[in-house]
C-alpha cells in the first residue's frame, strides 16, 4: 500500500471518528434543548417559540465546551475571543434558521413541535459540524 493511501486513510479514520464524537457530544447540548423545550411549553404553557430561544440559550454554554474540548480535542485551555464570536455568530444563525424552520413545520405543516425540532436538528446536524469545526479544531502548526 502506497504512503498516500496509509495517510488517506488514517485521516479518513480520524474524520469518522470525530464526526461520531461530534454526534455523541451533541447528546448534553440536545438534552439542554429539548427539556427545556418540553418543560416550558407543556408545563408553564410558553409559546414554543419563545421556549426555543430559552432553551437554545440554556444550551449554549454546554455546547460549546464539549465541541471544543471533547470533539475536536483542541486542548488549548483558553477559549479565544474569536472563538467565542465565531461560535456565537453561527449558534445565532442556526437559532435563526432552526426558529423559522420550526415555525414553518408547525404552523403551516401542522406537525408536532417535538416531531417538527428533531427532523430539523437532523437536517441541520451536517453543517454544524461544518462549521463548528471550523471553529475549534486545533490548528496545525508546520514548522
Amino acid at each position: 500500500m502506497a504512503k498516500k493511501e496509509v495517510i488517506l486513510k488514517k485521516e479518513t479514520k480520524k474524520v469518522l471518528v470525530e464526526i461520531v464524537r461530534f454526534c455523541v457530544g451533541t447528546v448534553p447540548g440536545a438534552t439542554l434543548l429539548y427539556a427545556p423545550l418540553y418543560i416550558l411549553t407543556e408545563y408553564y404553557e410558553v409559546w414554543y417559540l419563545g421556549s426555543l430561544v430559552i432553551a437554545s440559550l440554556i444550551s449554549f454554554v454546554t455546547n460549546i465546551i464539549v465541541q471544543k474540548f471533547w470533539v475536536f480535542k483542541n486542548l488549548d485551555k483558553l477559549i479565544s475571543v474569536r472563538q467565542v464570536v465565531a461560535y456565537t455568530l453561527v449558534s445565532i444563525a442556526y437559532s435563526a434558521i432552526n426558529t423559522g424552520m420550526l415555525y414553518i413545520l408547525v404552523d403551516y405543516r401542522e406537525m408536532h413541535y417535538i416531531w417538527a425540532q428533531i427532523i430539523i436538528t437532523i437536517i441541520l446536524v451536517a453543517p454544524s459540524y461544518l462549521a463548528t469545526k471550523k471553529i475549534f479544531a486545533p490548528k496545525l502548526n508546520y514548522v
